[in-house]
């Protein structure tokens, strides 16, 4: 038992890799493997995979039906596990490392973006997995952030080489509970796992945020400085592309951060103090650019409980 390459309609080429690559989970009556156990056994093997391919979709034949199960095979992956701290999302934890999607109506916008690409220290890896399928859709895009990247440099150079050399801070109102009526309703007492305005203060001042507390009791936060593209060429012991990547939530922040507290279009500047209208009217062009482009390279599949997206 194993589990072993096969097609997926919507895969594509990408520098001579398929992108994503599809695994599907194959046994016979003979044999007594589990795809944890394997996964476990393979797991250097399934690094290396992802690290060519950048996305891996597991098919798993009904094998992983919860997310306690679910666990189980991130687990067996042995990645490193790391607290939901900074997200705007409001999510349910399930178990340590398992939480629930964007709990907003399906009415909202969640534009293309790098998980808490907000935060100094973001998720190197991403799984996705289905436990209730949706009775319709249940697409799941994803990019090629390196392809993204080459592109914005051929239409945008100026601003590209001012996103890299300054990097983008990210401006946030958060209510102090959550407001599950946003795509960002994450309170600041979740965002920040605390009980009182001290503990906010601490969390933020570990990630080098700055803060303001607003008479309703709101917090309105702003990042440091954090890159907006990044290179592939961590951890170095391993082999990596060494490929720019547009590694930011700009295009995210500013057409997607909008409900009763924040205005899309404040939600990200530029770093080192610069922002302003200049800075607005960039992301603008960015984000016109990037809407465009993902409408020409969307790539997605419909995906059900056997299926379990790796991103990289």
């Amino acid at each position: 038992m194993a589990f072993v390459p096969s097609n997926l309609p919507e895969q594509r080429v990408y520098q001579d890799h398929v992108f994503p690559l599809t695994l599907t989970w194959t046994q016979s009556e003979s044999e007594n493997v589990c795809p944890m156990d394997w996964l476990q056994i393979n797991a250097s093997n399934v690094d290396s995979l992802l690290r060519k391919h950048r996305a891996i979709l597991f098919r798993c034949s009904n094998l992983v039906r919860t997310h306690e199960e679910f666990d189980k095979i991130i687990e067996a992956l042995n990645y490193n596990c790391m607290d939901y701290v900074g997200g705007a999302a409001v999510r349910t934890q399930l178990t340590s490392r398992v939480f629930t999607a964007n709990e907003s109506p399906s009415s909202e916008n969640i534009p293309f973006h790098h998980e808490m690409a907000q935060t100094p220290d973001p998720p190197t890896h991403l799984f996705f997995f289905c436990e209730v399928p949706p009775t319709q859709g249940g697409a799941t895009p994803i990019l090629i952030s390196s392809e993204v990247c080459e592109r914005m440099q051929k239409l945008h150079p100026v601003f590209m080489d001012e996103l890299d050399k300054c990097g983008v801070r990210y401006v946030r109102v958060m209510s102090e509970y959550d407001d599950p009526t946003s795509a960002i309703g994450r309170g600041w007492r979740s965002t920040f796992q605390c009980t009182d305005r001290d503990g906010a203060e601490c969390a933020l001042k570990a990630l080098g945020s700055s803060w303001e507390w607003l008479p309703d009791g709101s917090l309105k936060t702003v990042t440091s400085t954090v890159p907006a593209l990044r290179v592939d060429d961590q951890p170095a012991t391993a082999e990596r592309s060494g490929q720019k990547t547009f590694f930011n939530s700009l295009v995210a922040a500013h057409t997607g951060w909008n409900d009763s507290r924040n205005v899309g279009e404040r939600a990200v500047v530029l770093g080192e103090g610069i922002g302003g209208e200049s800075s607005g009217a960039t992301t603008n062009t960015i984000s016109s650019s990037s809407s465009s482009s993902r409408r020409r390279r969307r790539r997605c599949g419909f995906w059900t409980q056997t299926q379990l997206p790796v991103q990289w």
